[in-house]
């Protein structure tokens, strides 16, 4: 089963969070961000299951795009929402300090090759399970129904270019910044673009495929 809640303060009764999941996690009140987890410590928290449903994924994930927007728990004075709901990241938009840790947090940094060899393991493991393909069927149903929206197109076209996707590491200057050394370079000359992505890459915390979707304006094509 898959739930929509709200968390409400425990003093006021008003609400601050609205969230989604299946029975553990509606259970769960430790692995929460930082803002929910201070709100909580200082006031207390009452939590409500708002809506259950058992296979209606673009429902549920609707009514909390819904609730946190009506409730004003994103943004607003007492809110812990750090996105606007729905899959992912969305609406969330790092500041400049944020990315910047990001960035360096992925500079240079490799994961051992055990820990990459047990992740690629258990999850040949799962897709190949009959939960792991039944997961993967409603998963590609509800995506496909979600894509068929024109307003859903739009909205995660708003909130996810460029810097409004709170996984980029980058900011829209620095994507000036790059196409402009890239225009004082004289590309004709051979391996001059290698030299020049994988430059950048390691600068910025990307990868060599990143930066020559930029420079060549394949990605972030918004940006003037």
């Amino acid at each position: 089963m898959h739930h929509v809640y709200v968390d409400y303060r425990a003093d006021l009764n008003t609400p601050f969070y609205v969230g989604k999941g299946n029975d553990d996690r509606v259970a769960d009140f430790k692995n929460r961000n930082v803002i929910w987890r201070r709100i909580v410590r200082k006031h207390g928290v009452r939590r409500e299951i708002v809506l259950t449903l058992e296979n209606d994924h673009d429902t549920i994930l609707s009514e909390e795009i819904r609730l946190i927007r009506e409730l004003k728990t994103r943004d607003y004075r007492g809110g812990s929402n750090l996105t606007d709901g729905g899959e992912g990241s969305l609406g969330w938009n790092p500041t400049a300090e944020t990315r910047k840790h990001m960035r360096e947090a992925k500079l240079g940094k490799k994961l051992p090759i055990e820990h990459v060899s047990k992740m690629l393991s258990s999850r040949k493991e799962h897709y190949a399970s009959d939960k792991g393909i039944a997961t993967r069927e409603a998963l590609s149903v509800a995506s496909q129904n979600m894509w068929k929206d024109p307003s859903h197109r739009q909205r995660m076209t708003e909130t996810h270019s460029g810097e409004r996707n709170g996984r980029a590491v980058i900011t829209e200057d620095d994507v000036r910044q790059l196409r402009l050394e890239w225009s004082l370079i004289n590309s004709s000359v051979r391996g001059v673009t290698k030299q020049f992505c994988v430059k950048h890459a390691n600068r910025l915390g990307m990868t060599n495929e990143n930066v020559y979707g930029i420079i060549t304006h394949r990605s972030w094509k918004h940006v003037i």
